[in-house]
């Protein structure tokens, strides 16, 4: 039935989200979640109000990173399923259904969905879409939000709080190991706000952030073959498989937007893990 609840919780993590976070919680509304939490990290301006009258529960974070955020969501879950949702995400009704069928139907123990910008009116936003092509429905070996879970399953992993960034990455990592897959579904999540060069320089440097903090807890224990596989990751995640995979004309056309992402990541993987060092040198 239409009207019936999603047993699954949907957890929304925000901070200062107010022109974007009404957008996200009523298509989550129209999706007929069972409970929808927020996990908000001490807004100073209306996110918290605005969103009042479409939430469950209001939880605070003490901002220490988006791991920690949904852990705490995770704690205040109830239901059987649960899905972190961006506040810059959309998702059109019937999408978090789609997304558990096809975890229960592949056996996943994570599932994402494809996600678009909204914003297309503009080269960023054209590029970040043809960018993302590159995700299509199936098994992968790493993926990202909005992400849905098993409540339990998730329970007895939860996230890293070392990893500020690429906490995706460290989880699919660790559960793995355990032979768990993971999978894009065909449910479609569409993103507002990432059309303009400061959201995109944001967001490419917290991925290179991330890439610095998942070799700084992993690498001890690689080969050097291992880490040259890491040190070659951003290139071939962020410039040789998006050039591949989009055609002739649209190669041309997208290659300053692939250069400039990958410079990004690389100077905010360096940046880090020089910020790293100096930290090491001066508590000696």
């Amino acid at each position: 039935m239409e009207d019936e609840l999603l047993d699954l919780s949907v957890v929304v993590c925000s901070y200062n989200c107010e022109e974007i976070i009404e957008g996200c919680l009523s298509s989550v509304k129209e999706n007929n979640p069972k409970e929808i939490i927020l996990v908000d990290a001490g807004s100073t301006d209306k996110t918290t109000e605005i969103a009042r009258p479409f939430v469950d529960k209001i939880v605070n974070d003490s901002r220490k990173g988006l791991g920690n955020a949904r852990n705490i969501g995770l704690d205040a879950a109830e239901c059987k399923y649960i899905v972190f949702v961006g506040a810059d995400n959309i998702m059109p009704q019937g999408s978090l259904i789609k997304m558990i069928e096809y975890l229960e139907k592949y056996k996943c123990a994570i599932v994402s969905a494809i996600t678009m910008l909204s914003e297309t009116d503009s080269y960023l936003g054209w590029a970040q879409n043809i960018y993302r092509e590159k995700y299509k429905p199936g098994y992968k070996n790493v993926v990202g939000t909005p992400t849905l879970f098993l409540r339990e399953v998730l329970k007895k992993y939860r996230y890293d709080t070392f990893m500020t960034n690429s906490d995706d990455t460290d989880l699919c990592t660790r559960m793995a190991k355990d032979g768990h897959k993971f999978a894009i579904s065909e449910a479609i999540c569409y993103e507002k706000g990432f059309a303009s060069i400061g959201a995109i320089i944001d967001r490419w440097i917290r991925y290179g952030r991330g890439d610095c903090l998942f070799y700084k807890k992993y690498a001890k224990n690689w080969s050097i073959s291992r880490k040259l596989k890491s040190y070659c990751h951003p290139f071939m995640t962020d410039f040789i498989t998006p050039f591949k995979s989009s055609g002739f004309v649209k190669d041309i056309a997208i290659l300053p937007f692939l250069i400039l992402i990958t410079y990004l990541r690389y100077y905010s993987w360096l940046k880090t893990a020089l910020f790293f060092k100096k930290r090491k040198l001066t508590s000696r």
